[in-house]
């Protein structure tokens, strides 16, 4: 990473945070314990 580019890196974080945040949405419709589990 030695090239710094704010914008590719932010566009890779937003998308790693989407990504969770998907995983999060499907572990939680797969799994009734999720309400429970926060």
């Amino acid at each position: 990473m030695a090239n710094k580019n704010p914008i590719s890196e932010n566009n890779g974080l937003v998308l790693t945070i989407k990504e969770h945040f998907l995983n999060f949405l499907i572990n939680c419709s797969n799994n009734l314990g999720c309400v429970s589990a926060k």
